[in-house]
């Protein structure tokens, strides 16, 4: 393989394995030439050959495998690139889901898998299943931290293997793809569509290039918040929303009456008397900081937020379907996210900027949140550990642009709280906010998609925001 980047292998299939549950985040339309360049009547899969390390003459080369989808209608409208969550997560196997969204119909859609991730040479993909296991066993937070740093040092040996340079992973090098990648298809302008990392990524990319004529995002995560000084901060605000809407909503308090003092008194026993249930025909052994992962985990989507009362109750029962449900989906969720990869770009960009231990200093602050989520308590010793690669300050700095945005955040989002995003809006004068009551992490719905069609519409102008108020939620 060469450098050069118009390098391109064409495969008829690519394995497209994939859940919409599973996401672990505005443009001026100018008429006349489309800005999709070289115009594609059928669905394109190819990879391209970049640099591994750009700051290294010597580096290394790797393939970004990508799919592009042609718009099913006529319009003139320039492409959306997805920018997937993580970091480490995959985009690939989104193929079928973005074919039949409505975006297709007045968007060519490209999908890509960052470097490291899915078919873009991914590394120590087993990792995810590895999690499940160590989960599963009746550990302490300390157990849990040393059995995950077992997992790093098989995972090294494996990086070395391969001549893997770690220094390679993080944003500014997964903006130069994005960018290479644009070059290489042929397209003049595009619009970025980016949740949570992705938007991490987006705004890097609206720094560094002048390419993006529009930004969608959901899931806002700015470069200048440190993830894990306002983790726990992030997780109680989302866990208290729970609590008073379900207190608001006549059906939840029925089903579910005193639900705060439920969920203290259910994490208070599970610290000296674990639950044990079934996952994959195994006996799975749910202590403290397992439930708390689970309910972090389950905050992420609608259909899930609805199921955390029963989850909590159930805690406390001899119910046990809606907690392995919620294990089932949290498996798939660790399954398809790259774990190298995500330590990889967190190393870089957060070990530096956040106060050391940050999760774990704070504990004592949210007594009903201790021992702390599983695998998050101890992310940041584990990070210390994985490489000595560390961002330049400007990876702390926000970003200021003046390219139109559409920003949306869901209400009970644990990881990206909507503070991120009402704080962004002083700097960003041409974004539009919207948040959406019903929704946490995710806000993929009907009425997420239309807002994106009217933002187009209106030349990327603030759309129609009636539809993110009109909801519910099933508690069940």
């Amino acid at each position: 393989m060469t450098r050069d980047s118009s390098y391109i292998l064409t495969v008829k299939s690519l394995d497209m394995k994939f859940s919409i549950g599973i996401l672990l985040i505005a443009f001026v339309i100018t008429g006349g030439c489309s800005s999709s360049g070289i115009p594609r009547t059928e669905i394109e899969y190819g990879k391209l050959v970049v640099p591994e390390n750009r700051n290294n003459p010597d580096s290394r080369e790797i393939a970004i495998s990508y799919v592009y989808i042609p718009k099913s209608g006529n319009s003139e409208y320039p492409p959306i690139i997805f920018l997937q969550g993580g970091p480490g997560g995959s985009s690939l196997p989104m193929q079928n889901f973005f074919s039949n969204s409505p975006l297709r119909k007045n968007h060519d859609i490209i999908l890509f898998d960052a470097r490291g991730t899915g078919s873009s040479e991914a590394f120590c993909q087993d990792i995810g299943i590895e999690f499940m296991n160590l989960l599963g066993r009746d550990l302490t937070v300390e157990e849990e931290y040393e059995g995950t740093i077992e997992l790093c040092e098989r995972c090294r040996e494996e990086l070395v293997a391969n001549d893997v340079d770690l220094a390679g992973y993080n944003s500014m090098e997964n903006a130069a793809d994005v960018e290479a990648l644009r070059e290489h298809l042929g397209i003049d302008k595009w619009i970025l569509l980016g949740g949570s990392y992705g938007t991490r990524l987006g705004l890097t990319y609206l720094r560094e290039y002048k390419a993006a004529e529009a930004a969608i995002f959901m899931g806002l995560f700015p470069l200048e918040v440190n993830i894990y000084e306002g983790f726990l901060r992030g997780l109680d605000g989302s866990i208290e929303y729970l609590f008073t809407s379900c207190k608001n909503n006549p059906d939840c308090e029925r089903a579910y009456p005193e639900l705060k003092s439920m969920f203290q008194s259910s994490i208070e026993k599970l610290r000296s008397e674990p639950k044990t249930v079934s996952y994959r025909g195994n006996d799975f052994v749910i202590n403290a900081q397992d439930a708390l992962l689970l309910i972090h985990q389950m905050l992420y989507g609608r259909s899930t937020i609805q199921q955390v009362p029963a989850f909590i109750k159930a805690l406390g029962s001899e119910e046990t379907s809606v907690i392995e449900r919620s294990i089932n989906s949290t498996g798939a969720r660790l399954a398809i996210i790259n774990a190298a990869t995500y330590w990889s770009v967190q190393a870089n960009e957060e070990v530096q900027f956040n106060e050391e231990n940050s999760i774990e200093k704070r504990l004592s602050n949210y007594p009903h949140l201790q021992p702390g989520p599983a695998f998050f308590a101890t992310d940041q010793r584990v990070l210390n550990e994985w490489h000595p690669h560390r961002s330049k300050p400007i990876e702390n700095k926000r970003v200021k642009v003046k390219t139109p945005m559409l920003i949306t955040n869901g209400l009970f989002d644990p990881i990206t709280p909507i503070s991120n995003a009402r704080n962004v809006m002083e700097y960003l004068p041409n974004a539009t906010l919207v948040e959406f009551p019903y929704d946490g992490h995710s806000t993929f719905n009907s009425c997420f998609f239309d807002m994106v069609e009217d933002f187009v519409a209106k030349g990327y102008k603030a759309p129609n925001t009636a539809c993110a108020e009109n909801g519910s939620l099933n508690w069940r």
